[in-house]
């Protein structure tokens, strides 16, 4: 891959616990192939980054993954919150947005001791969660925006997450794709709820994660 010119790596990493990270991704034996691909990207010197989902199996230790982390020689690690699509719709082992904060601030907290770059995914509604009060930069839905994913298949989704295809790449017009009314809707905000267009911070948070509404009621009708 790095003579094919691949100079950019991340890789999931739950938990420096082996049992906790088998069972966030159902696959035994995982984690050590995960271990395993980090310390060889990294001797590669492919830039190399880690994702972890905050869940309620992980934070209890998060410290030590952060740390273990670090010990892998992974200079930047990236967090996000559950996302609420295929098996993250029903698992129940996420947080509400406004439990966030506190898990992230010791996270930044051991990522500064570690002297690590954080970087924060989530999109969140800023009156539950802000990302910029904990100097995580300015965070809103890129869906169908800033980005979309093609499957294996062909098929162009908002996002890795968002599975409701958009057209596929190879027999739809680039066009018809971009303006698919899903596309448009979520460039739109139209799934943010009344209260979200009357606040003031609406232009920076965009009302959340579309995803997150929908699974919690909250999305608008």
């Amino acid at each position: 891959l790095v003579a094919a010119g691949l100079d950019h790596v991340q890789i999931t990493l739950e938990s420096h616990d082996e049992a906790v990270h088998d069972h966030m991704v159902a696959v035994s034996g995982a984690w050590r192939e995960t271990v395993q691909g980090v310390q060889n990207a990294v001797a590669a010197d492919l830039y190399t980054t880690t994702n972890t989902t905050l869940t309620r199996e992980n934070v209890l230790t998060i410290e030590e993954t952060v740390a273990f982390i670090a010990s892998l020689g992974v200079p930047t690690f990236a967090c996000n919150s559950l996302i609420y699509s295929g098996r993250g719709a029903t698992v129940g082992t996420g947080f509400e947005e406004g439990e966030l904060a506190p898990v992230l601030e010791r996270v930044r907290e051991e990522a500064d001791r570690r002297g690590l770059r954080l970087i924060w995914y989530t999109p969140t509604q800023y009156c539950a969660f802000s990302p910029l009060q904990l100097e995580l930069g300015v965070k809103a839905c890129t869906a169908a925006l800033y980005n979309m994913c093609i499957e294996p298949d062909g098929a162009v989704i908002p996002c890795q997450s968002y599975y409701e295809p958009l057209g596929h790449i190879l027999h739809d017009p680039w066009d018809a794709i971009w303006n698919h009314d899903l596309a448009r809707s979520l460039r739109e905000r139209r799934y943010a709820p009344k209260k979200c267009r009357e606040c003031p911070e609406f232009a920076l948070c965009g009302g959340g994660c579309p995803l997150y509404l929908r699974m919690t009621g909250r999305e608008a009708k």
